[in-house]
């Protein structure tokens, strides 16, 4: 690979914009480029990107983590990563809660960015709890290898706090869309203003066949459908449960993007539910971006203080009652913009200064 004067190290990616984590990496991408600043791409195995959540716990949280032998596979296979790293080049380490990830960048790399597009432990009781004799477990191990970067960037602002409070060199860097996506979305808030009537008892749901959050999905679709709404469940992967939805909800699931085009503009909002994980940090932004009005429960709101499609509550049977009257388009505005534009200059100052 030839030498670049910044190196961004990122795990495996379908190449896609479907996935939340690679529109952030393609957010970074474009943020390189129109700065000027070449880069180069190394692209993790699967199976090194594994994240153990630091190398202490791994003989405590038992055989759904990491293993003895499948830490000594990743290791022999992040032999590419020490073979792509140029040494003395600025690295944007987009894995970088990952141990081995962290040791390699650290004796090869000038300056290290930690990009990290989730920082599950802070936001996940099933991490904390899952076999593990401390609650705090997760995170301390997380943060301390955070703190070896010469700063941290998130997505989300409490990541920002937390970090910051720990003594780590942490930075809020907000999502933007990329720029397709965000066409995309305008052309979507136009037809939505100007379109047919919205179906007045039509909300979208986007579901996830992600295990943690499954039984949230199949608990908000039934909320909806009690409250004599319309829920329409799109996300791919969740034909597969039809079993426990299709009951109670119109399951679209993996639609195409004309379709799903069709639906936001006449639908009445969307509505989100999340338990853990990333807590639809992307998706809820973009639909800012096309004032479709969300509401969410759990952590799915989570980092979005100040955009005005949004309304958070603290519980999942509480939605229907707050859902906007049918018709309701939100104008766009970024809450973020300033913010997101002086993390980018910090960001690009490391990496080239």
């Amino acid at each position: 690979m030839a030498a670049s004067a910044v190196m961004v190290v990122r795990p495996s990616a379908s190449g896609s914009l479907r996935h939340g984590g690679t529109r952030r990496s393609q957010q970074i991408d474009e943020l390189l480029a129109s700065a000027g600043v070449p880069a180069a791409v190394c692209t993790m195995d699967r199976a090194t990107c594994f994240d153990p959540r630091g190398l202490s716990s791994i003989a405590a949280v038992g055989p759904r983590a990491w293993t003895w032998s499948n830490l000594l596979d990743a290791t022999a296979r992040s032999r590419s990563l020490r073979a792509a790293l140029p040494a003395h080049r600025s690295a944007l380490v987009e894995v970088p809660q990952n141990p081995i990830i962290e040791r390699i960048t650290a004796g090869r790399c000038r300056v290290r960015i930690a990009v990290p597009q989730n920082i599950e432990s802070f936001n996940e009781q099933w991490v904390r709890n899952w076999r593990t004799r401390d609650r705090g477990a997760g995170v301390a191990n997380e943060v301390r290898v955070l703190g070896r970067y010469d700063a941290v960037f998130t997505i989300a602002i409490e990541e920002y706090w937390l970090l910051a409070n720990a003594g780590c060199e942490a930075h809020f860097l907000p999502y933007t869309p990329p720029r397709d996506v965000l066409d995309w979305l305008n052309a979507l808030r136009e037809v939505r203003e100007g379109g047919p009537p919205h179906e007045g008892g039509e909300v979208v749901v986007f579901g996830t066949i992600q295990p943690r959050h499954v039984e949230a999905t199949v608990r908000l679709v039934k909320v909806l459908h009690a409250a004599g709404l319309r829920p329409v469940v799109v996300g791919y992967g969740t034909e597969t449960l039809a079993a426990q939805l299709r009951p109670w909800a119109d399951l679209r699931g993996a639609i195409p993007t004309e379709a799903l085009f069709t639906l936001l503009v006449r639908c009445r909002a969307v509505a989100v539910f999340q338990t853990g994980g990333g807590g639809a940090l992307t998706r809820i932004v973009e639909l800012g971006h096309a004032g479709v009005p969300v509401v969410a429960a759990g952590v799915a709101g989570r980092s979005m203080h100040g955009w005005q499609h949004l309304t958070w509550v603290d519980e999942v049977s509480e939605i229907p009652a707050v859902l906007p009257a049918p018709g309701t388009t939100i104008a766009a505005v970024d809450p973020w913009d300033s913010v997101r534009q002086g993390a980018e200059r910090r960001m690009l100052a490391w990496l080239i200064g």
